[in-house]
């Protein structure tokens, strides 16, 4: 069993929590792992295993493995929210993928603690209520 010294490893260690719960690509799992790793140990103990992100960045459209699904709730983040390749922390493009990627988190936290099942979900600065944490269409305004 790993130990909880070990949450914060570096993606690129194969077996790793974050190995194993990134797959945005090359180019957007550096920044996945960036935002991860400001949440506190113990939010990130208790879902190290259950959540996985996946980023829309390098590919058209992706299958979701079954044995990635099964147990973990998927994640996925446009390639439109990830900072460009030397950003830092003080650009605004930075500090709101960190707020989409906690924004995220907080949807299984809640919907892992038996509150009612009513969610929000975010799309710019527009909420509205949804009848689960997943994408739901109706919860996408019209521009």
């Amino acid at each position: 069993m790993k130990e909880y010294s070990e949450l914060y490893a570096s993606r690129i260690i194969k077996g790793s929590y974050f190995n194993q719960m990134l797959h945005c690509g090359s180019n957007y799992d550096d920044w996945a792992e960036y935002a991860l790793r400001y949440l506190p140990p113990d939010i990130l103990w208790n879902y190290k295993d259950k959540l996985a992100f996946i980023g829309t960045g390098a590919m058209d459209a992706c299958r979701v493995a079954p044995a990635l699904s099964k147990d973990r709730e998927i994640i996925v983040l446009s390639e439109r929210i990830f900072p460009q390749k030397g950003a830092v922390e003080d650009n605004s493009k930075v500090r709101y993928f960190i707020f989409v990627v906690f924004h995220e988190i907080a949807h299984v936290i809640k919907a892992n603690s038996g509150d009612t099942i009513l969610n929000y979900c975010f799309h710019d600065t527009q909420y509205c209520t949804c009848n689960s944490t997943r994408y739901s269409p109706s919860c996408y305004t019209a521009r």
